[in-house]
This record gives structure tokens, sequence and C-alpha cells, in this order.
């Protein structure tokens, strides 16, 4: 993959828009990004937030939501969330409001390698507390990122936007070891703030005192 500095696109003669944006996505990079060349360029810098390569990138830059349609239960699209390789379906909770659906939707499949890191050991909390509890041992992972294997996620749920259009992660999972309620997860201002079984859960409660299902 070549690399192209700003004096070298000036220099080139884009006729139209669309092929100055095909340019650009040749060496806008976010770091640690995987590339089609299966390296990861974690030196190169990311465009500042409110720069000319910043505007231009998130221009050109594909929606994370595709395939909207309008079902007995509102309006849902569709999302691949990257962490897990895995389609999910994208669900909002009340209105039309598809670009804090977008949001959301980025948040999640930018989450950072740290904050993964607090969600698996959550998990793996929930997994063997729960496993303890109808009398079976405890699951040992190698690594915390290992407990993935038994997680499903299927639904991010959108709620009515907040007022600072914060965007928030509510999810609905399935996971091996709880089939019947499965898993949910509440991720707010980069904090976890509730992992556990699927009881429908208001993302913005305040979640400072923690009852004794949540393993956040």
């Amino acid at each position: 993959m070549r690399y192209h500095s700003r004096r070298h696109l000036r220099r080139t003669h884009l006729r139209s828009f669309e092929a100055y944006c095909v340019a650009v996505k040749s060496w806008v990079i976010i770091p640690g990004s995987a590339l089609s060349d299966g390296e990861v360029h974690s030196s190169n810098p990311a465009p500042k937030r409110g720069s000319w390569r910043f505007r231009l990138a998130s221009a050109v830059m594909p929606l994370e939501i595709h395939n909207w349609t309008e079902t007995d239960d509102g309006l849902q699209g569709k999302m691949v969330f990257r962490e897990f390789d895995r389609e999910l379906t994208v669900w909002l909770e009340e209105g039309e409001n598809k670009d804090y659906a977008e949001k959301c939707a980025s948040y999640l499949n930018n989450l950072s390698a740290e904050l993964l890191e607090k969600l698996w050991c959550a998990c793996i909390r929930y997994c063997n507390d729960f496993l303890g509890m109808i009398g079976e041992d405890p699951v040992h992972f190698v690594k915390p990122r290992d407990v993935k294997q038994k997680i499903y996620p299927s639904v991010l749920i959108v709620p009515c936007s907040a007022p600072d259009q914060q965007p928030v992660i509510h999810m609905e999972l399935n996971c091996e070891w709880e089939i019947e309620h499965g898993m949910e997860w509440v991720v707010r201002d980069d904090k976890i703030l509730y992992v556990g079984g699927f009881n429908g859960e208001d993302p913005f409660e305040n979640f400072d005192e923690k009852e004794d299902w949540n393993y956040a």
C-alpha cells in the first residue's frame, strides 16, 4: 500500500472529488487499525479532530450500520462488531435517530484494549459465579479474552439519545454458561457499568451502588 503526503496529493491532477476521496483512503489510517495487506501501521498519526484531514476522512469512511428496516418492534439495522467479527442487530428503542445510533455503533467498535480487558474479566466473574451457583466447576481461562469463545453478541440496543448525545453501549448477548437469560452489557463514558444476566437495564441509570448480580 502506498502513502502520499499532503503536498503530493495537491500535485496530483485529480479531476473530481470522488477521485480525491479514493486517494485519501490510501493514506488516512487510524493507528493500530488492520489494513488490507494484513499489517498494523501504528506509526501513522490519526488526523486531529476538526482538522481538514479528519473532516475528509469522516466524509469518506463508510457508516457502521446498514440495511435499515422498519419492523413491528421498531427500526432495526445491521452492523459488524469487529472485535468478534460478527454481525449484530441494531435496534432503536424509540424514534428514528440514526445519527445517534451511528455514534453508539462507532463507540462499540472503537473500545480501547484496556476497556475490553476489563469487560472480559467481568464476563469471567459472571461465568464462574453462575457456574458455582448451579454446582459446576469454574472455568479457567488462560487469557481473559479467551472468554470470547463462549460469548455471542446479539443486539446493540440504542436508547433515546442522551441530552449531550453521549454514546452508550447497551447490548444483549448470548453466552454458553447461562443460556436462558444470556448476558447484558452497559458501557458509558469509558466505564463498564453493568455486566450480568439480561435484565433490561437503563443505560443512563446511576450504577454507583452495584447489585450482587452486577459483575462490572
